[in-house]
């Protein structure tokens, strides 16, 4: 965990070389770092509890998998510092890309849009045969945060909310 805080605003972090639970704390250095729990008001508690049930979301598949979620969050961390564009976010838009980003691909099942829909999955009916797996993976971040009671942005007014 301690190598990895030395290269976490580094695209030279390779997620791979950590264990799921170094990760686990790494994502949770990147709200840190950024002081999230102070400026979008969420507790440290609450992020804990949403990095671990984004974990328990990401289904064992050999890329969409959680060592891809942490990849793309501390890519998107470290991309958002080196070429500044955190600095034209408000601090819910910017907190909003790194939840965005850790959640980007949350229960993906290992195949693509177009399987779904000639499969005539449940998730292709769902979502009427378009965009799939985006709508499923945006419906599912929002119920990691709300039904599963997290609450990650309870304490948000509505207009921030709706930023979010």
């Amino acid at each position: 965990f301690q190598r990895g805080k030395r290269v976490l605003q580094s695209l030279e972090c390779d997620a791979l070389s950590f264990s799921s639970d170094d990760l686990l704390h790494l994502t949770l250095e990147i709200f840190l770092e950024q002081e999230f729990p102070k400026k979008v008001n969420v507790s440290e508690e609450k992020l804990k509890k949403f990095i671990l049930c984004v974990r328990s979301c990401m289904f064992d598949n050999p890329y969409h998998n959680w060592f891809h979620a942490f990849d793309v969050t501390q890519t998107v961390y470290c991309m958002s510092l080196t070429g500044e564009t955190y600095k034209t976010l408000t601090d819910v838009e910017y907190f909003a890309l790194i939840v965005s980003a850790l959640c980007h691909d949350l229960e993906h099942p290992g195949v693509n849009n177009p399987f779904l829909v000639s499969s005539r999955s449940d998730l292709a009916t769902l979502y009427n045969d378009r965009s799939v797996l985006e709508n499923h993976h945006c419906c599912r971040a929002f119920q990691a945060d709300f039904v599963d009671r997290l609450l990650l942005c309870s304490d948000h007014h509505s207009a921030a909310y709706v930023t979010f």
